[in-house]
């Protein structure tokens, strides 16, 4: 044994033995241990499980002009619009709608460009309760505006699908906004 470590080795060699050990694969001339009396040999070590490997090639391009801008345009809008109504709270619930917006728009950006992206956190200031929500009513006639445009421009369907709800969704707050007003002026 002794002479055995006196043997100069490139540092190749050293490394490609202990790699081989690491994974559980001894090489020719590595030392294994003897079993005693009574002792068993350990069963060998499951195989590692790889890794899940991404999709070959880049992702496909999205379809119409620059749909991974017109989502963050989309997004970093709610989140706007998501700080302006948790001002009040007659609105948080108009916030958590755009919250929910905004993970699903942030989900479908991941599948189409493999890139994780949520807007940043903002700090709102607004004047008063009606003004707020005119200013909320016009942000969500324009965000229903971008969300049709972006399911003409798409001809992934499940993505057409989402703009379609998410459009649906802005009217819904629209009119919503619109009978508050009503209930204030």
């Amino acid at each position: 044994m002794q002479d055995r470590l006196d043997t100069p080795q490139s540092e190749g060699e050293a490394f490609r033995r202990v790699w081989q050990r690491v994974q559980g694969q001894p090489g020719p001339g590595d030392y294994l241990i003897p079993e005693g009396p009574g002792e068993r040999p350990l069963p060998p070590a499951p195989p590692k499980p790889q890794p899940p490997q991404p999709p070959s090639g880049p992702p496909r391009p999205p379809a119409g002009p620059d749909m991974e801008g017109l989502l963050r345009r989309i997004m970093e809008e709610l989140s706007e619009t998501a700080c302006l109504c948790r001002r009040w709270q007659r609105l948080w619930g108009i916030a958590r709608r755009c919250d929910g917006q905004i993970r699903r728009l942030s989900a479908a950006l991941f599948l189409l460009t493999g890139r994780r992206w949520r807007p940043g956190t903002l700090r709102c200031q607004a004047g008063g309760f009606p003004e707020c929500c005119r200013t909320l009513y016009f942000r969500f006639q324009t965000l229903e505006q971008d969300c049709r445009r972006g399911a003409e421009e798409t001809e992934e369907p499940e993505l057409r699908s989402l703009f379609r709800e998410l459009a649906q969704e802005c009217r819904i707050s629209r009119e919503q906004l619109r009978r508050l007003v009503e209930e204030t002026v």
